[in-house]
């Protein structure tokens, strides 16, 4: 069931806001129904797996790739990049951004957390877009 506001989804907004334990809650409260780890906030079109990436929230991430989400799952992260990103390609663009400018910039994510995380995905199976 959807949230009356933004079109998210409970699973959306706990992963969202780094809520580990209630991620575990919901996932296993509903594993006999089939819980859907690609349903998406309707606003970004972006599935849990993807919002835990981009907050860097690796346990959060590993759970819900213990739990079936899609490793490769599409968004759209950036309108002035054509295509769709992958969870991999949106953490190896912004490892690329971030690299030699730690001294200049204070990332949302810290550069280690995203390395933990591409490191994650890769053993996971997760593959690279092509933007050309």
């Amino acid at each position: 069931m959807d949230w009356p506001i933004w079109n998210e989804t409970p699973l959306t907004v706990v992963v969202e806001r780094g809520y580990e334990k209630i991620v575990d809650i919901l996932i296993a409260a509903h594993v006999e129904k089939g819980v859907d780890l690609e349903r998406r906030f309707t606003d970004w079109d972006r599935a849990p797996l993807f919002i835990a990436v981009i907050q860097g929230r690796r346990d959060i991430v590993l759970t819900l790739l213990d739990n079936g989400a899609d490793v490769n799952c599409v968004s759209v992260i950036d309108e002035d990049i054509e295509g769709e990103d992958t969870p991999l390609s949106f953490v190896d663009r912004e490892i690329s951004i971030l690299k030699g400018r730690a001294d200049k910039y204070n990332p949302g994510v810290p550069l280690e957390h995203l390395r933990s995380i591409e490191v994650l995905l890769i053993e996971w199976g997760g593959k690279l877009r092509s933007y050309y």
